[in-house]
């Protein structure tokens, strides 16, 4: 198969990136992506089936590796120009990338220029940590984690209001302008490209994985914030236990009131100190209050509930 432009990936953001690209009159000729049950076992957030995109052909492939014998042999005929990646959460392997012949450029953020935050769910790592500020680092990739050439690495901000959610929508904008704005050079092979820099030591986030998300009522009002944006829709969420039965907490602010109105400072973290019918509910951390103002408790949070670390607490 000849084409053009290929785009790997599995994701809403993968479906609208394309839609960008066709509204900015550019032709994508084959979007590569994941069978749905591979895409459940794999647990991808918002999978996408591409059903909104029009006039381009899907290849589902059988294994997110691209290492089946079906995936090999159809990958094994294709011709490309260039590619993109985006919603494709893994390594492309070295016989797809030399199918292409300008390479396949994808993004990954990270708060100091690469190699500094290579690795697994960076843009969640960094709204965990505090961070403010992002390199939007546009790479061509080889077969080594996060580790090509550089074609662009603009600001990305990380506002105190930002969730992955929204965060992830920045950086699906910002890869589509700067593929869009660099499509005819990239298609002709006109490309300047730099190394990882020289100054910053190469370092790696972990995986995350759904266990990790359980709140620790300890920490501080901006820290137990953070660890809920970082984690909430299209992520399976942040979490506590109550009464036994586990919570998912998706939106949960620092709770600043000039006026000594709770005696927090003799409640344990944790302990909630106000709930209202509307769902408002202010809990004791470690060093003050934080709101939970989105959860999926069923039931009425009482004064004095105690949200917990540990199912049986």
């Amino acid at each position: 198969m000849n084409v053009d432009f290929v785009v790997f990936g599995t994701r809403h953001n993968t479906q609208d990136f394309v839609k960008r690209c066709q509204n900015a009159g550019i032709r994508v000729d084959l979007i590569v992506s994941i069978e749905g049950d591979v895409a459940s076992k794999n647990n991808v957030p918002s999978y996408s089936t591409f059903s909104e995109v029009k006039g381009v052909p899907v290849y589902m492939a059988s294994s997110y590796k691209l290492d089946s014998a079906r995936d090999r042999a159809f990958l094994s005929q294709l011709e490309a120009k260039f590619g993109a990646s985006i919603g494709w959460q893994r390594i492309i392997p070295d016989y797809v990338l030399e199918r292409v012949e300008h390479g396949v450029f994808g993004m990954h953020c990270s708060p100091k220029p690469l190699p500094y935050g290579k690795g697994r769910s960076p843009l969640n790592w960094s709204i965990i940590n505090g961070e403010t500020n992002l390199f939007a680092n546009i790479f061509k990739y080889r077969t080594e984690v996060d580790d090509g050439e550089i074609l662009a690495s603009p600001s990305l901000r990380i506002e105190p209001q930002d969730t992955i959610n929204t965060l992830q929508l920045k950086a699906q904008l910002i890869f589509s302008q700067v593929m869009i704005d660099n499509y005819n050079n990239i298609l002709n092979g006109n490309l300047e490209l730099k190394a990882n820099s020289v100054h910053f030591q190469e370092t790696f986030f972990d995986k995350r994985t759904e266990a990790d998300g359980c709140v620790d009522w300890s920490n501080s009002m901006q820290a137990i914030s953070n660890f809920v944006r970082a984690q909430t829709t299209p992520y399976p969420g942040a979490f506590s236990f109550l009464k036994g039965d586990k919570v998912k907490l998706l939106e949960v602010w620092p709770f600043n009131i000039g006026t000594q109105c709770f005696d927090h400072y003799d409640s344990q973290p944790g302990e909630v100190l106000y709930s209202s019918k509307d769902g408002l509910t202010l809990v004791c951390c470690g060093d003050g209050i934080v709101m939970v103002t989105k959860h999926d408790y069923p039931d009425i949070i009482e004064i004095g509930n105690v949200f917990t670390f540990n199912r049986d607490i």
